[in-house]
């Protein structure tokens, strides 16, 4: 049975959690406390490689050495998900997930929040100049378009660069057809982004630095081949972004 609150609050309107559908306690929250108390739990997981946490963690996805190095990392992501385990329930990935299903910004604006603070304490250690860089992202599938009418990648990404005030670039196009999520394995997801992205006809970014965003990240294959078009078209540097990522990575060799 609902409490009372939250039975007042469907019949005068109050604003709800966006994954719990509980009462907020102030109009301008994003998350109730209690799933804000569980993601912040959640976001202390670390490596099984490294035991670092997500956000200074320094192993990736096969592939990673694509990318531009900045202060150790070849990626940035806020936190670690270990997807619908019964054994652990994952609160990090009904966020992710909610965010695909329901163009939210509320909750886009929590999640960006926390990304560009830690983006731009890494470009600090790392001495970089973010005014130097564009923000771009690989766009979604068509077939997830048409269902859900917006996408999400999107919307994060112009908030995004809004919060680190440097300009926004969409700059990838997506073919019909080809639907690279329900892939099986690593190499499958890879061939199938291959087959259907693509960065948009006269399309030149000679010198240019990208920043990468991409909601969640898993096997690493769709910032991978956007990263190579990116090159191709004279890109200088692409770092990838995330809200999330797994935690199945390997582990860099030590030198």
């Amino acid at each position: 049975m609902k409490p009372l609150t939250d039975i007042l609050a469907g019949l005068f309107g109050a604003a709800k959690c966006p994954l719990c559908g509980g009462v907020l306690r102030h109009p301008g929250d994003s998350l109730c406390v209690n799933c804000l108390r569980t993601l912040v739990r959640e976001n202390t997981r670390v490596c099984g490689e490294c035991g670092e946490p997500a956000v200074t963690c320094g192993c990736t996805p096969e592939g990673f050495a694509i990318f531009t190095e900045l202060a150790g990392r070849r990626m940035c992501s806020h936190c670690f998900y270990t997807g619908w385990a019964e054994e652990e329930p994952d609160l990090t990935a009904k966020l992710v997930y909610t965010a695909k299903q329901r163009n939210n910004r509320r909750l886009y604006r929590f999640v960006i929040g926390f990304l560009a603070a830690d983006i731009r304490d890494l470009f600090d250690r790392a001495d970089e100049d973010l005014q130097e860089w564009i923000c771009t992202f690989p766009p979604r599938s068509a077939k997830g378009y048409r269902k859900y009418g917006f996408d999400q990648g999107e919307e994060m990404a112009r908030l995004l660069a809004s919060e680190l005030n440097i300009p926004f670039r969409p700059l990838f196009v997506k073919r019909a057809g080809i639907e690279q999520k329900t892939a099986a394995d690593t190499a499958e997801r890879r061939e199938n982004m291959e087959k259907s992205l693509f960065i948009k006809p006269g399309t030149s970014l000679t010198g240019c630095k990208i920043l990468l965003f991409d909601d969640i990240i898993t096997t690493g294959s769709t910032v991978i081949r956007a990263a190579g078009l990116l090159y191709e078209n004279g890109a200088e540097s692409v770092f990838p972004v995330s809200y999330a990522r797994t935690k199945h990575y390997i582990k860099p060799k030590t030198k």
